[in-house]
C-alpha cells in the first residue's frame, strides 16, 4: 500500500515537524489499557465512553478524514505517548473536558509527537471543537488544528480550536488552556478564529500558561471580513478573555497555509472595547503570513513583552509626565483607553519641599484619544486645597448663539474663608476657547463661547475649567461638565440683489445678490451657506456659492434697454440649519451709448490751515463691483475755476491723493473733479470741500501779531488791528430792523463759542437771550468735533453737492445793536 508523508508547518514555536511514514495496511490490535492504543477504532471507542478516563497511544494513528468525538459530559485524558494522531476533527461534547499530553520524551530525544486534527477538507468543522466544553493542552504535546475554510457557504465559518459553525446557539467556544511546555498552532479564517469562536459566535475563555508557545492565524478579505486570532468568529460578540501567562508566549499571523485558499491575506488580532488581554506573557508577530493589532480594548501585558514590531492600530498611546522642576520626564506606552485599563498607576515623582497633589486634568480614568503630556500640580506641605466649579449661563445651547463659561473657585470646606487668586483656562472637548488665562476677579471668572455647528452634531460635549493658582500657598482644581448644543432652528433668509455698476445695454455690469438670515432675537452671527442661481427674465446667468459674506455674484450684459427682472434663488447646503430663500427686483436698463454715472468723494486733512501750509486730499471714485474694472480718469483740485496744482490717476483701487496749499487766510471752496479716461462709458463727476484757512501765530500779548491778519471777521475775512482814531460819535443804527428782534434785548451779548457744533449757534434765542440749542452732532459723520478733523463730501454726477463740515456762524441778530457797539469799546480798549 502507499506510504502517505506528513505535511508539516515549520514555525519558531513548534521547530520543524518532521514527516514520517506512517503504516496504515495492517489492523494492529487494541493494546491493554497499560499498554495504550494503536488503532482510531479503539481510540474512537475508548472517546465514547462516557465515564471517560485516560488513553494512551501506543503507535501512530492517522485517520485523516474522520472525526473523533467526545462523549457529552466525558473527561479524558490523552497521551500522546511519542507517537502521533492524525485526524479531520475532535469534536468535544457538551458539557465534556478533554485534556491533550505527551508524557514520552520531550522533543529532541526521538521522534516528537504531534496532534493534527486537519478540518479544512470537512465543511462546517472546527479543527478541535470546544463549544460548551474544556480543552486542556499541556505537557511535551504539540498541536496543529486547522478549521474549514477556503470556500463559501458553511465551510467558511468555523475556528482552528473553538466553536464550529453553527455552534452560536451554545453561546462562547468553551474553555481553553494550553501550558507547560506544549506547542500549538491553530488556523482559522475570515469568519472563525484561530482560537475562539465561529462564525457570529463569541469567543472563548483561553489561558495560555507555563512555557507554552501557541500561535493563532486567521485572514482577512478585501472589504473588512475578518475574525480574529484570538476571539469572537466575525459578526461574533463577546471577545471572551485571554490571559498570557508568564514565560508563555502568543504568536499571531495570517493563515497563509500550505494548501489553503487564502495564502495572500493578511491576519488580525481584533480586541474590542471592553475586551482586555491581560497577564505579563509575550505578545509576537508570526513569520506564518503577516498580522496587525486593532485594539479598542485594552492590552495589560508588560509594555516590554509586546513586540514593537507589531503593526498597531487603535488604542496605543504615549502619556508624557513632565514633573517640571529640572526633574525628568516620565513616558509611559498606554495600550488601552485609559491607565487603569492595563493595570498601571500614575507616577508620583518627589520633589523637596513640595508635595504632588496629582497631575492636571488627569488621572488613572482620563479616556486617552491620541498622545497626551500632562503637568503636574505641585503645592506647599501646608497649602489650602481648593474646589473648582463651573456653568454655562444659558439654559439652552445654540450652535452660532455666544454663551458665557462661568468659573467659580473657593477653598475647600476645612479654610472657606482663604482669599484664593489665580487664573483659569477652559477647554471644550480638549480645544481651548481661551486664548490666555483669564485672571479670577473675586473667585469667578467669565469666559464668552459660541457654540458651532459641530458641537451641535455631538451628542453632547465636555466643558473643562482648570484652576492655576497664583501661588504655592493654593492647591489647583479642575472641573468637567457636560453640555448639549442644539442645531440652530431652521432660520429664514433673505435676499438682497444689486445691480452694479448702472447697467447700460451692450456693457457688462455683475448681478449680486446677497443672502442673509433674518433676525430671530436670538443673537445668532451666523451667515448662511448655500449656493444662489442667477437670472434675468427667463434666462439663467447660472449658480455660484455665496461667500464668507453670504454674497454671490456673476456677470450679465444686457442686450436692450428697459426695465428687466432680476430674480435670486437660494438653496442651503443645511436645510435643517436654513430655509431656501427667493428675491426679485426690476432694474432699469440705459439706452445704449448712456454714461454711466460716477460718485467721487474727498477727504481733506487737516481741515483747518495756516497760511502756506500743506494738505492732503484722499479721493476715492466709485462705482466699485465685483470683477469688474472701476472708471479709471484723473482727478484734480479747482478754485474759483482754475485748476490747482497737479492732477492725479485714479488707481485700480478707485483712489488717487491731491495736495493743495493754503494760500490766504479765509475759507476756501475746493472743486475735486474727476474726470473719466473713456468719456464715452463714464460720466465725470465732483465734490466740493470747504477749508479753513486762519492767520499766523499770536503775537505776544496773546492777540494777533504785527504780522498776523487777525481771526476771521463774521465775513470770513481776517483783519489786522487798527490804531484807535480817537473818540468817534457813537454808531448809526439801521434805519430798518429785523422782523424777528426779540421784545427783550439782553443785558450782556453772548460770547461766540469757541467749540461745540455750529448747530448750537443756529438755535433760536428765546425772550431771555437764551439758546434752544438742538442736539450735539459732534463726533458724527460730516460734523468734526475737533478743528483737525477731516472734512469729507460725496456727489453723484448730475446730483446737488452735499457739503460736510465748519460752516459760517450767524450772528446773533437779537444782539446785533449791542454787538456793533462793543466792537468801539473794544477798540478803545486794545488802544489804551
Amino acid at each position: 500500500m502507499s506510504q502517505p508523508v506528513r505535511t508539516h508547518i515549520s514555525t519558531p514555536l513548534t521547530g520543524t515537524i518532521l514527516g514520517v511514514a506512517l503504516a496504515v495496511g495492517g489492523v494492529v490490535p487494541a493494546a491493554a489499557a497499560d499498554g495504550g492504543v494503536a488503532t482510531f477504532d479503539s481510540l474512537q471507542a475508548a472517546f465514547a465512553d462516557p465515564q471517560g478516563g485516560e488513553v494512551r497511544l501506543a503507535g501512530d494513528v492517522e485517520a485523516p478524514e474522520a472525526v473523533l468525538g467526545l462523549a457529552d459530559g466525558a473527561d479524558l485524558t490523552l497521551d500522546l505517548g511519542g507517537s502521533e494522531l492524525r485526524v479531520g476533527s475532535i469534536e468535544l461534547g457538551t458539557g465534556s473536558a478533554l485534556t491533550i499530553t505527551d508524557t514520552a520524551p520531550a522533543p529532541g530525544e526521538g521522534v516528537p509527537a504531534r496532534l493534527v486534527a486537519d478540518a479544512r477538507d470537512l465543511p462546517g468543522h472546527a479543527g478541535i471543537r470546544t463549544s460548551g466544553a474544556a480543552l486542556t493542552i499541556t505537557g511535551n504535546a504539540t498541536v496543529e488544528a486547522y478549521g474549514a475554510g477556503g470556500g463559501s457557504g458553511a465551510g467558511d465559518g468555523s475556528a482552528g480550536i473553538g466553536g464550529r459553525f453553527g455552534d452560536e446557539q451554545l453561546g462562547d467556544a468553551g474553555t481553553i488552556e494550553i501550558g507547560g511546555a506544549a506547542r500549538v498552532l491553530a488556523a482559522g479564517n475570515r469568519a472563525g478564529a484561530g482560537i475562539g469562536g465561529a462564525y457570529a459566535m463569541d469567543g472563548a475563555d483561553v489561558r495560555i500558561t507555563g512555557s507554552a508557545q501557541v500561535t493563532a492565524l486567521n485572514n482577512t478579505y478585501p472589504g473588512g471580513e475578518r475574525s480574529s486570532a484570538v476571539g469572537a468568529g466575525r459578526e461574533g460578540g463577546s471577545f471572551g478573555t485571554l490571559d498570557i501567562g508568564a514565560g508563555a508566549t502568543l504568536f499571531i499571523g495570517g493563515a497563509s497555509i500550505p494548501g489553503g485558499a487564502s495564502d495572500d491575506k493578511r491576519g488580525v488580532l481584533e480586541i474590542p472595547e471592553g475586551a482586555v488581554i491581560t497577564g505579563s506573557g509575550h505578545l509576537r508577530p508570526s513569520p506564518i503570513g503577516s498580522a496587525y493589532v486593532r485594539n479598542e480594548g485594552a492590552v495589560a501585558l508588560p509594555v516590554e513583552n509586546v513586540d514593537p514590531d507589531l503593526e498597531w492600530y487603535g488604542n496605543d498611546f504615549v502619556v508624557t509626565f513632565e514633573p517640571e522642576h529640572g526633574l525628568e520626564p516620565i513616558e509611559m506606552r498606554v495600550l488601552g483607553p485609559t491607565i487603569r485599563s492595563i493595570g498601571r498607576s500614575l507616577p508620583v515623582p518627589e520633589y523637596p519641599g513640595l508635595v504632588l497633589h496629582g497631575w492636571v486634568m488627569f488621572d488613572e480614568d482620563t479616556r486617552l484619544t491620541g498622545d497626551r503630556t500632562v503637568a503636574p500640580r505641585w503645592a506647599s506641605v501646608d497649602a489650602i486645597g481648593t474646589v473648582t466649579q463651573a456653568h454655562l449661563l444659558d439654559e439652552t445651547l445654540l450652535a452660532d448663539v455666544p454663551t458665557t463659561v462661568r468659573v467659580s473657585v473657593r477653598a475647600d470646606t476645612v479654610r472657606r474663608g482663604a482669599r484664593v487668586e489665580g487664573t483659569v483656562d477652559v477647554f471644550v472637548d480638549d480645544v481651548p476657547i481661551t486664548t490666555d488665562p483669564v485672571p479670577l476677579v473675586d473667585g469667578i471668572a467669565d469666559v464668552p463661547w459660541t457654540p458651532s455647528a459641530h458641537h451641535a452634531y455631538a451628542a453632547s460635549v465636555l466643558v473643562t475649567a482648570i484652576f492655576t493658582p497664583a501661588g504655592p500657598d493654593l492647591v489647583g482644581s479642575d472641573v468637567q461638565v457636560a453640555a448639549t448644543v442644539d442645531s440652530h432652528p431652521q432660520q429664514d433668509t433673505e435676499i438682497d440683489i444689486v445691480v452694479c455698476p448702472e447697467p447700460v445695454a451692450g456693457l457688462g455690469s455683475v448681478v449680486v445678490a446677497t443672502v442673509r438670515a433674518v433676525d430671530t432675537g436670538t443673537g445668532a452671527t451666523a451667515v448662511p451657506t448655500g449656493s444662489v442661481e442667477l437670472s434675468v427674465g427667463e434666462v439663467s446667468l447660472g449658480t455660484r456659492d455665496v461667500d464668507e459674506q453670504g454674497a454671490a455674484w456673476l456677470a450679465w450684459t444686457p442686450d436692450a434697454s428697459g426695465a428687466h427682472a432680476v430674480q435670486a434663488q437660494f438653496v442651503p447646503d443645511d436645510e435643517s440649519r436654513w430655509a431656501a430663500s427667493a428675491g426679485a427686483t426690476s432694474v432699469h436698463v440705459a439706452p445704449e451709448g448712456s454714461l454711466r454715472a460716477t460718485t467721487t468723494s474727498a477727504v481733506l486733512r487737516p481741515e483747518r490751515l495756516s497760511v502756506g501750509s500743506a494738505a492732503t486730499v484722499d479721493v476715492s471714485v466709485g462705482p466699485r463691483c465685483s470683477a469688474l474694472a472701476g472708471p479709471a480718469g484723473t482727478v484734480r483740485v479747482v478754485q474759483a475755476g482754475q485748476a490747482v496744482g497737479a492732477s492725479a490717476p485714479v488707481g485700480a483701487d478707485g483712489t488717487a491723493r491731491l495736495e493743495w496749499v493754503a494760500p490766504e487766510v479765509g475759507r476756501h471752496e475746493l472743486l475735486i473733479e474727476f474726470t473719466p479716461d473713456d468719456g464715452t462709458q463714464w460720466a465725470a463727476s465732483s465734490v466740493t470741500v470747504d477749508v479753513l484757512v486762519e492767520g499766523g501765530p499770536p503775537g505776544p500779548d496773546g492777540e494777533g501779531g504785527p504780522d498776523d491778519p487777525g481771526s476771521p471777521g463774521p465775513d470770513g475775512d481776517g483783519a489786522p488791528d487798527e490804531p484807535d482814531p480817537g473818540p468817534t460819535e457813537p454808531p448809526t443804527m439801521p434805519e430798518t430792523m429785523p422782523e424777528t428782534v426779540p421784545e427783550t434785548m439782553p443785558e450782556t451779548v453772548p460770547d461766540q463759542p469757541t467749540g461745540g457744533s455750529p448747530s448750537d449757534l443756529d438755535a433760536p434765542v428765546d425772550e431771555q437771550g437764551s439758546s434752544e440749542a438742538a442736539p450735539s452732532t459732534a463726533g458724527s459723520p460730516g460734523v468734526p468735533e475737533d478743528p483737525d478733523e477731516p472734512t469729507s463730501a460725496r456727489v453723484s454726477a448730475g446730483g446737488a453737492v452735499t457739503r460736510t463740515g465748519s460752516t459760517a456762524l450767524p450772528l446773533l441778530v437779537g444782539a446785533l445793536g449791542l454787538a456793533l457797539l462793543g466792537v468801539g469799546a473794544l477798540r478803545r480798549r486794545r488802544a489804551r
